[in-house]
């Protein structure tokens, strides 16, 4: 060996250290012969060194999962005492030599994942009488498989799985009476496509793997032909395989019908109905999901007292399986019927079985849905769920339920139900608040109902949730401020409801949040969505904002989908949009926004989609960075813009951006110098007031030497959210809110609108003039706080003063 990145050999294989002392090596303890050398995941590189067959008492040799390339070496096996071999999970090459099956003391031969190619030879197991454990899967023989692999009588465990082999299985399989296991998966393109009836000699199979084969036109008296399609079936011999636990028939290549009598014969291999001809039994999971099956199940599949899997996933399978009754699976633990056709009412056959932890009903994208319904309108059918005390996963969407979720029934469920998915099933009423009691879900799914009323508060209970997905409901009130307690909280989807009111402020809490959908509500724009640092995803589209985009909103450096679409939100596109560097698409289209498209979004190298559509931008369209890729449809709807044909627009006259940049210039001039003209006529009001020795009118506040500033958190609480139930009023700069401070003193709160360039300057302006002023007219200042993306005064109480706000 070459390469030893552990450094084992270096570190432990030396002359000062015993030999049946090195890592990997195991000595007889009389003659102090090496027997065993296991050298296996260390990712040596470079040749096999033939000196091993020096080890002349040598019996197990393990070179897996290392990366020696090349051909077997022939010299290793050489050694007459050698019966355990495994060169799995290495870069070996060549054909399979035949040297190798000239060692009869081999039990077992494992030369998995390599990339051996050719025939297997007719004489494989010639010279391998007890050979118990073959594996020679993920290689690339090709051909058929030998039928003289019978002649390894000893056999029991086989895998050829995942090579290129063609032709049909060898019935001669059929007489390895002493197998196990059974691995006969190909690779996609296999043309292997039959089941031999003597597999039903295999009366000591545990496990049988046919995934990604192509078995079709078997030979079965039960199965009824048709003429537009080939078929499958399993032939009755199977019922033979009494000891069969596992039984995986998977990945889209199985055809036709179940048919009953076959199913009378196979299922009760898993189920425990023994037909007389037949004793079949203790056969656990049955996987036969993703295939073409076809018709009705038969109900004998679902009365095994065995069974633990069972897994029937997206086929076509049809009838209703309420006509299944009097049945018992008390040990059936995961089950897997979406993607078929079923109807009738949800049967009860499922609420026996006490460990149950996964049931899935859901639509597949490729194949139709469920009609799966309930008897009742009450979903009675989720009271009797509360059986399954093990229940983690409970997925039944794309169901026509056509209830109202019970308020008992809910709050009953399994208290380990981690996912509870019953989005798009025409559920109509309240969210019970007794969902609360369910501490472990992690994700609720119960989007595209008919759901109404608010939001239950008790969601504040669910501290593990991670996903809230109540879009496309008829939700109405405000989101409560009980939601913003989901510190784990990753994504919140409220979309398509008619929540309304102010959408708090608070969000500096969900530190994990990543997906914020408020779709087809009301209220404003929150500028504080710049504390949601770790966001890649915002949809506030098809609201009611009218405010300006928040330059904040820069900070959100992992953002990948903005859409603002479909609001009444003016002003310009931020500068700071630009500062999205991970965006992919931004939607801004059906606003009110005006000037010029910021030069800065050239530089956001990841963007693909963009639609600025009907707005009222003016301007040159940037040409650089991803807008060369953007077709007329991105910038349509805005007149005033130009630039190139291929956009529908005119081509530009003047530089607007430079035109814009004057004009930006002169306004800037004129409000600083309005600004000192403001500041000078208070100065000289207030020089004037002094002389008129006024009382200060301070019998109610605190002295100076106690006032504080407060944090951003406390102001929050304080205001509850800044709700708009603490409203007083509202200018063009800031925001006046009730409050009650923590020693009990009823004060006003001024939250500046910092979106507002002006804005920052009346701060400074009334923080400086205002700490200084002891007048009976003037409201007094409190305390003050002030960040870069939030700033507020806090004012005495003045209720019955005439204010007014800068």
């Amino acid at each position: 060996m070459s390469h030893d990145p552990t450094n084992v050999f270096a570190k432990n294989w030396n002359t000062s250290t015993p030999v049946c002392n090195w890592t990997g090596v195991a000595c007889d303890i009389h003659s102090r012969r090496v027997t065993v050398l296991n050298i296996s995941g260390l990712n040596l590189t470079g040749t096999i060194p033939s000196q091993l067959w020096n080890l002349s008492s040598l019996e197990s040799l393990d070179l897996s999962f290392n990366r020696p390339p090349g051909s077997i070496p022939s010299a290793i096996f050489t050694t007459y005492t050698l019966k355990y071999v495994s060169f799995r999970g290495n870069q070996l090459s060549g054909a399979f030599p035949s040297f190798i099956f000239n060692k009869s003391s081999l039990q077992h031969l494992d030369f998995s994942s390599n990339a051996l190619h050719g025939e297997i030879l007719a004489n494989i197991c010639s010279n391998l009488p007890f050979v118990e454990f073959l594996a020679l899967s993920e290689n690339i023989f090709h051909r058929g498989i030998p039928s003289t692999l019978s002649n390894c009588t000893y056999l029991r465990i086989l895998d050829l799985s995942y090579n290129d082999f063609s032709g049909a299985i060898p019935k001669e399989v059929g007489n390895l009476t002493k197998l196990k296991e059974l691995y006969l998966g190909h690779k996609s393109d296999s043309k292997v496509r039959e089941i031999p009836r003597k597999f039903g000699n295999l009366a000591e199979l545990e496990l049988m793997s046919l995934s990604q084969n192509k078995l079709r036109d078997m030979i079965i008296n039960f199965l009824q032909f048709y003429s537009s399609c080939a078929c499958f079936c399993i032939h009755s011999l199977l019922g033979n395989l009494s000891g069969l636990d596992i039984l995986q028939l998977s990945q889209k290549f199985l055809t036709g019908i179940i048919s009953s009598s076959i199913y009378k014969l196979l299922f009760s291999i898993e189920f425990g109905i023994i037909p007389p001809e037949i004793n079949p039994h203790n056969l656990e999971e049955l996987l036969l999901g993703q295939n073409n099956l076809l018709g009705a199940v038969p109900a004998a599949i679902f009365d095994v007292s065995t069974l633990k899997d069972l897994a029937l996933q997206d086929n076509y399978l049809s009838g209703s399986l309420s006509s299944i009754a009097d049945v018992q699976l008390p040990n059936l633990e995961r089950l897997f019927l979406w993607g078929n056709n079923f109807s009738g009412t949800i049967p009860h056959f499922i609420f026996n079985a006490s460990n149950l932890s996964i049931i899935q009903n859901l639509e597949s994208s490729s194949l139709s849905h469920n009609y799966l319904t309930s008897s009742t309108p009450e979903l009675s059918f989720l009271s009797s769920l509360s059986n399954c005390k093990s229940l983690v996963v409970f997925l039944l969407s794309n169901n026509p339920l056509n209830g109202i979720l019970p308020r008992m029934s809910i709050g009953n469920l399994s208290h380990s139900l981690e996912i509870f998915d019953m989005s798009k099933c025409n559920v109509s009423g309240g969210i019970p608040e007794e969902i609360g009691n369910l501490t472990n879900l992690t994700a609720i799914y119960l989007g595209g109902n008919k759901l109404n009323g608010s939001i239950p508060f008790t969601l504040r209970e669910l501290q593990k949730l991670q996903y809230v997905g109540l879009k496309d409901n008829k939700l109405e009130g405000t989101i409560p401020y009980d939601i913003f307690r989901l510190v784990k909280l990753y994504k919140l989807d409220l979309g398509g409801n008619k929540l309304s009111g102010s959408i708090l402020t608070c969000f500096s809490n969900l530190a994990s949040l990543r997906t914020l959908s408020l779709s087809y509500n009301d209220g404003p724009l929150p500028l504080e969505i710049g504390n949601l640092k770790v966001l890649i995803g915002i949809d506030f589209s098809m609201n009611n904002f009218s405010s300006v985009i928040p330059t904040t909103i820069g900070s959100l450096k992992d953002l990948q989908y903005l859409f603002l679409g479909y609001n009444i939100l003016k002003g310009s596109i931020p500068d700071s949009v630009g500062d999205l560097i991970s965006l992919k698409s931004l939607n801004f289209s059906n606003n009110n926004l005006s000037g010029a498209i910021p030069l800065l979004l050239e530089k956001l190298s990841y963007l693909e989609h963009l639609n600025l559509s009907f707005n009222k931008l003016e301007g040159e369209i940037p040409k650089g960075g991803s807008f060369g890729n953007f077709s007329a449809e991105s910038f349509e709807g805005n007149k005033l813009l130009c630039g190139s044909p291929n956009l529908h627009v005119p081509p530009c006259k003047t530089s607007i951006h430079h035109t814009s940049r004057k004009n930006a210039l002169f306004l800037g001039i004129v409000l600083s110098f309005s600004t000192i003209f403001m500041v000078v006529v208070i100065l000289l009001i207030v020089k004037y007031q002094k002389r008129e020795n006024w009382p200060p009118n301070d019998a109610n506040m605190p002295p100076k030497a106690t006032w504080r500033r407060f944090s951003y958190l406390e102001v929050c609480r304080a205001t509850y959210g800044f709700n708009e139930n603490n409203l007083i009023g509202k200018g063009g700069f800031g925001t006046i809110y009730k409050s009650r401070i923590g020693d009990e003193m009823e004060v006003a709160v001024k939250v500046f609108h910092l979106q507002c360039g002006r804005a920052f300057k009346s701060f400074d302006i009334e923080c400086e003039i205002m700490k200084s002023i002891r007048y009976r007219n003037l409201v007094k200042i409190i305390s003050s706080c002030s960040n870069e993306e939030f700033k507020e005064l806090m004012l005495h109480q003045f209720w019955n003063i005439c204010t007014s706000i800068f």
